[in-house]
């Protein structure tokens, strides 16, 4: 585990330093709390987010090694930020916001707002078991392994507030001959994780409900679709939608940037509402 001293307090050193630990390392945890942080000597940006940088722009060369390696070297940052927050900065505030955008684009990043306990976790799960980079099947109580019938998978992925709203639109798509797969709400965290990236992988297309769940919980699974390729998915994903049960007062461009289809949003499920996306998933 690195590093095992004291860091150097001037910045210079210090950036040389945290460098060249990474190239050591396999997985690198960044802990964000209130505080933006202690400034090294010679530098306007904190030891924390200088660590960040750095492990972003390791992360992508890493990303550019493993895409002609033939020894490919595992890499991945997991960046814990207290779910407790409560007086936080205005730079400190910012300075989140940045991180979260920087791991939406990099599949081996992930920002996890959680109690520490789970934290452990999951980085127990990384290291021992190989996280994302072990794509054996594991036997987990309530998923579904690949099925061999043909029919193409549907991952409705919502949140557990609206399950029961979701039941019409989940036993039309299942009606219409349609294995749809959701998202595991009980067992420990490692396993709902570990299922959650399993159906990312596999699905064929994917809808994501609108309900009862905040907007930023929306986006956080979207860009989990972004990031499938990450957790060993092979093929495009033909189709990805968000279905709004209700109108929203949100920015719909932000989910048309990200080339979702956008469904519903008159209130009251009705089945023509799937046939934009039904119809490019039968393209």
């Amino acid at each position: 585990m690195l590093p095992q001293h004291t860091l150097p307090k001037e910045v210079s050193q210090l950036e040389h330093q945290v460098a060249e630990d990474l190239h050591k390392c396999r997985l690198s945890i960044h802990l964000i709390g209130e505080d933006y942080g202690y400034k090294p000597r010679g530098s306007e940006i904190s030891v924390v987010d200088i660590q960040n940088r750095i492990a972003s722009n390791h992360t992508y060369d890493m990303v550019d090694y493993n895409k002609t390696a033939k020894d490919k070297k595992p890499f991945s940052r997991l960046i814990w930020v207290s779910p407790e927050l409560k007086n936080v900065t205005e730079r400190q505030k910012i300075f989140i916001e940045d991180l979260k955008s920087d791991a939406a684009a990099l599949e081996e990043a992930e920002v996890l707002q959680i109690p520490l306990q789970e934290l452990k976790s999951i980085i127990r799960e990384e290291l021992v078991t190989g996280g994302r980079f072990n794509r054996e099947q594991r036997e987990i109580a309530g998923y579904e392994h690949d099925s061999t019938h043909g029919s193409k998978v549907i991952y409705l992925i919502q949140d557990k507030s609206d399950v029961r709203d979701a039941k019409l639109l989940r036993e039309f798509l299942e009606g219409s001959g349609y294995k749809v797969v959701s998202p595991s709400y009980s067992g420990d965290l490692v396993d709902i994780r570990y299922i959650h990236q399993e159906n990312l992988r596999r699905c064929d297309a994917s809808i994501i409900y609108f309900g009862n769940a905040k907007e930023a919980w929306i986006r956080t699974k979207l860009q989990d679709l972004l990031k499938a390729p990450g957790f060993g998915r092979q093929k495009k994903l033909v189709a990805k939608a968000v279905y709004f049960d209700g109108p929203k007062s949100v920015d719909m461009d932000h989910y048309e940037k990200n080339n979702a289809m956008i469904l519903g949003n008159n209130g009251g499920f009705k089945p023509e509402h799937l046939k934009p996306f039904l119809t490019k998933l039968e393209k």
